[in-house]
């Protein structure tokens, strides 16, 4: 990444204590910041259909983490349920993205197979490769996490090679339609920033959250983009946007 701030006018970041110095940095050079407020995500009430899954893990032959906040909230409440981990052992794990696979490595949970982009088709093609051929798909049990705004593609692509699909929503974002996200979405789309600077993983998530995954490499393909990091440069990546 290179750290040339000079050249923008507007510039779009995350207010978070990590960038807290650098908004200062921008305002001292009369720069136009707009501040993105973090995403608030809360935990979906589950039906006891959905509980039952969760609690019977090893029924799957895959699980499917779509992004960190899936992964995160699946591990608090397998901690709530009591579940064992070591049940997940005989479970083939698809984590999307480095990072995903990263907050599951922290618990000792290995991801069997990561996705190089987040496209629907593109996760089905990884993991058919990784079973050899996509018919053998055919009679896998497969639980897909998500958030309760995200669409249903990878599970159709599944069900029309007769995998079993469960889809638990796990979560969903509280502040995602307030006055002060809507109007920064209807800038960052209508192309008034210039620039947008990430400093984790979670800021690639949260704007592709804002904006909808399926705008995010045309929108930030315009603009001049910072990175901090190697995961969250990877992490740009798997969402097809050009660094």
């Amino acid at each position: 990444m290179t750290q040339d701030y000079a050249s923008s006018k507007t510039v779009g970041v995350f207010k978070n204590a990590l960038n807290k110095k650098l908004i200062e940095l921008f305002n001292s050079q009369g720069k136009k910041v707009f501040e993105f407020p973090p995403l608030i995500a809360q935990k979906t009430e589950l039906c006891d259909a959905e509980i039952d899954s969760l609690k019977n893990i090893s029924d799957f032959d895959w699980l499917i983490f779509s992004d960190i906040r899936t992964a995160e909230i699946f591990l608090e409440i397998l901690e709530e349920l009591e579940t064992d981990f070591f049940e997940m052992d005989n479970v083939r794990i698809c984590s999307n993205g480095e990072a995903v696979a990263d907050s599951l490595r922290f618990r000792q949970i290995h991801s069997d197979v990561i996705p190089p982009k987040n496209p629907a088709n593109t996760v089905f093609s990884a993991i058919a490769e990784y079973v050899s051929d996509e018919y053998e798909l055919n009679g896998m049990n497969f639980l897909i996490l998500k958030s309760a705004s995200e669409s249903s593609e990878l599970a159709n692509l599944l069900k029309k090679k007769s995998a079993k699909v469960v889809e638990i929503e796990i979560y969903e974002i509280e502040n995602r339609n307030d006055s002060e996200v809507t109007k920064l979405k209807a800038l960052t789309v209508g192309g008034a920033i210039d620039e947008f600077v990430f400093n984790a993983p979670e800021d690639v998530f949260n704007l592709a959250m804002i904006i909808g995954r399926e705008n995010l490499p045309q929108v930030l393909n315009e603009m001049e983009i910072q990175a901090w990091n190697d995961i969250t440069l990877q992490t740009l990546s798997v969402f097809q946007v050009k660094i």
